[in-house]
């Protein structure tokens, strides 16, 4: 709990009487401030604050060798936060302004006012408690973040997986918790284990544990290797080391784990990127790997990479369905995503000697576009199919190629139909939410598209439209006119200034409130006050 302490005070003055004086004039200890030093030169007073660590210096403009204003600079620049009080002449008045330029909270002028000296110490303390509280809470989130730095990566890796991270935003963090991947490398692969657990919840949870443990110590005899879990619990192992054999330690690893714990696992490889930005397509093609060799034990799909001509001709037809259907999905067009999803189909069938694990893995793709869209969208899987399985089980465990493809047909049309009936419901509340808050903070002048989207946690672009569809107006426009209407109200009521109505709607420039009045009026706030209050004279 933030517990502050008295602010320590140091006086620097050359004349004793002053430094007396300023001791006495002022109940220090009332306001929550203590005298800890006084000392008669810049000199000495440099000296001791790296020691003292004083909150807040006075200290006179006129001093032997070192005056105040050389003495300010010198201890800003070092300790950039304490606040410095200069004392000054009057006819020093003009001189001492240029304190402000270097960072001087305040100046009094001598003969030193009680009133002045109580009111400015004031203002700093409220100052310095807040710059305080908000060091105190950084700390405190910093320890919290220390305490909790494994479980912040592990959920900053699984996050990774499934969604796409702004490029900036990801190297920062990666940065920031120190892990050792580089942007340079060229080079991104990952390795995933899935874990033929316990039913029982506990017995999993340990048995998780467990298997983490012993790929964690094999992967630290390997540069360049990181280990962690996804959102399905399953063990996943990221490289950026080209030296290493996905392959090979795949099978190195589901092994180590048969042998010391007496678990299954199945093994999927991902196909390398170039950009870790883009890791999710080979989490992706690693976790569908994984799952056709646990339900179709189809294991030399697996084991060795992918060299036959219809492998290659299968990944590019998945990274084509991958860029094109999330768009479709988004928007939403049905008809078009149903074709594309059919010519995807058909695109497969051309392959020559494609196999059922090649058409699941096609479908596993589908499905995790479908699951992305849900997602993206902040639709919950569950609610939309009232059940807690995936449909990752079902597809996998039917053996026809057509019954696979009437599954999946038939699961981007109901989430499509559901997605159309979520988005325009969503669209109403989310605009109606807005509409409310634009209402209530119509002073704000940093109202804008981007800043109410940034609050809704919504893209601009699909804000904007949406917000265009409800209202039939866009933003600006609809913002402008809130302004007007606003403005005309307190013209027609109130006895405000022009300037302070404007500010009162949200628009810092007089002139420009105006402009904008007499477009939306035909009238300057001056010429519609005029008129309405001759109407209220007949």
């Amino acid at each position: 709990m933030y517990q502050p302490q008295p602010i320590k005070v140091m006086l620097v003055d050359d004349e004793d009487k002053m430094r007396g004086l300023l001791r006495i004039c002022i109940p220090w200890e009332q306001l929550d401030y203590v005298i800890t030093d006084d000392v008669s030169s810049a000199n000495q007073a440099l000296e001791l604050i790296a020691e003292r660590k004083p909150d807040v210096i006075i200290t006179d403009i006129e001093m032997p060798f070192i005056n105040g204003l050389d003495f300010a600079e010198m201890v800003l620049e070092e300790y950039p936060h304490i606040k410095i009080i200069i004392l000054t002449a009057h006819d020093e008045f003009d001189y001492a302004k240029q304190g402000l330029e270097i960072g001087i909270s305040s100046f009094l002028l001598k003969p030193i006012k009680r009133e002045e000296l109580i009111r400015t110490v004031t203002d700093i303390r409220s100052s310095i408690r807040e710059e305080q509280k908000k060091l105190y809470q950084h700390e405190l989130l910093q320890k919290k973040l220390n305490e909790n730095r494994d479980y912040i990566i592990q959920n900053f890796f699984s996050n990774m997986m499934v969604s796409s991270l702004p490029s900036d935003y990801l190297w920062e963090n990666l940065s920031y918790y120190q892990i050792p991947l580089h942007r340079d490398s060229g080079f991104y692969n990952i390795l995933l284990l899935t874990l033929n657990v316990s039913q029982d919840i506990e017995a999993s949870i340990m048995q998780q544990f467990q298997c983490r443990e012993i790929i964690q110590t094999a992967a630290e005899r390997l540069s360049g290797l990181l280990v962690f879990q996804d959102i399905h619990m399953n063990l996943v192992l990221l490289t950026e080391n080209r030296k290493i054999n996905l392959y090979n330690y795949g099978f190195h690893f589901s092994t180590l784990l048969k042998d010391k714990l007496g678990i299954k696992s199945y093994v999927g490889v991902g196909t390398p990127v170039e950009r870790l930005e883009d890791i999710r397509s080979s989490y992706r093609q690693a976790y569908q790997n994984s799952q056709v060799a646990k339900y179709s034990h189809n294991k030399s799909f697996l084991a060795n990479p992918p060299q036959e001509q219809n492998q290659q001709e299968l990944q590019n037809l998945i990274n084509t369905v991958t860029e094109e259907l999330p768009l479709y999905m988004q928007l939403p067009q049905e008809d078009t995503a149903l074709r594309r999803v059919d010519a995807a189909y058909d695109s497969l069938e051309r392959i020559p000697s494609h196999v059922l694990s090649d058409v699941m893995v096609l479908s596993l793709s589908i499905v995790n576009i479908v699951l992305a869209t849900l997602r993206d969208k902040g639709i919950s899987y569950n609610e939309i199919y009232n059940t807690d399985h995936l449909p990752y089980t079902h597809i996998l465990k039917l053996t026809d190629e057509k019954d696979i493809r009437q599954y999946v047909l038939q699961m981007v049309r109901f989430t499509l139909y559901q997605v159309n009936l979520y988005t325009d419901a969503k669209g109403n509340k989310l605009i109606h939410t807005i509409l409310q808050y634009l209402n209530e903070n119509l002073s704000m002048s940093t109202l804008t598209l981007k800043k109410i989207a940034e609050i809704n946690y919504v893209n601009p672009s699909y804000l904007s439209r949406i917000f265009k569809e409800v209202t039939q107006m866009n933003f600006v426009d609809y913002l402008a006119s809130l302004r007007i209407e606003k403005a005309k109200r307190l013209l027609q009521t109130g006895n405000l200034r022009i300037y302070e109505i404007a500010e009162s709607v949200g628009i810092s420039d007089p002139n420009y409130f105006s402009k904008l009045f007499k477009k939306y009026t035909n009238m300057t706030p001056a010429q519609y006050k005029e008129e309405t209050h001759r109407q209220e004279d007949y």
